[in-house]
């Protein structure tokens, strides 16, 4: 197949991935998410933005399938691939940022242990924070995504006791 074939079949794979994940049909989704992974990996290479931009699909069909272990897996690599092409300092890269605190947030609320609950409450607000700080730097104060950051930031300090704090 030429790359054009190749690119052709990517980007109706992509479309699919989005129907499945929009009708609720995270395993079909996911099939296709990592589909495109390898298939990006191959054709672009595993130190491009596209490939980072790859994992982060194939980790929010992880998340929704409730596997949330190999979501963080996933979204840190995405990081490192942001990091190492486009930098820090850029809107993809303070998204999967934000995505893995959520994720965190998440694991927090559903685990029974409090060693854990804390460990991944104290990885949300990292990410959060951290993520706020880009997203200020590169939108402004009011942008949609530091509003977003400030909620995620808000429900974490709930879930710490520091209702005052949150408010």
């Amino acid at each position: 197949k030429s790359k054009l074939d190749v690119e052709k079949d990517l980007f109706r794979l992509r479309r699919e991935m989005t129907s499945n994940y929009t009708k609720g049909n995270y395993p079909e989704a996911l099939k296709c998410a990592e589909t495109i992974e390898t298939a990006a990996a191959e054709l672009y290479g595993e130190k491009t933005s596209i490939f980072g931009s790859c994992l982060n699909n194939t980790a929010l069909m992880f998340k929704m399938m409730g596997n949330s272990e190999s979501a963080v897996e996933k979204y840190k690599k995405a990081l490192h691939v942001y990091e190492d092409t486009i930098g820090r300092k850029h809107v993809s890269y303070t998204s999967v940022l934000a995505n893995l605190g959520i994720l965190y947030k998440l694991m927090a609320q559903e685990t029974e242990s409090e060693n854990e609950r804390a460990q991944h409450i104290k990885n949300a607000e990292t990410a959060i924070i951290d993520s706020y700080a880009l997203r200020v730097e590169l939108s402004g104060e009011n942008s949609k995504e530091v509003f977003e950051s400030q909620i995620q930031y808000a429900a974490i300090m709930r879930m710490k006791g520091q209702f005052t704090e949150a408010e």
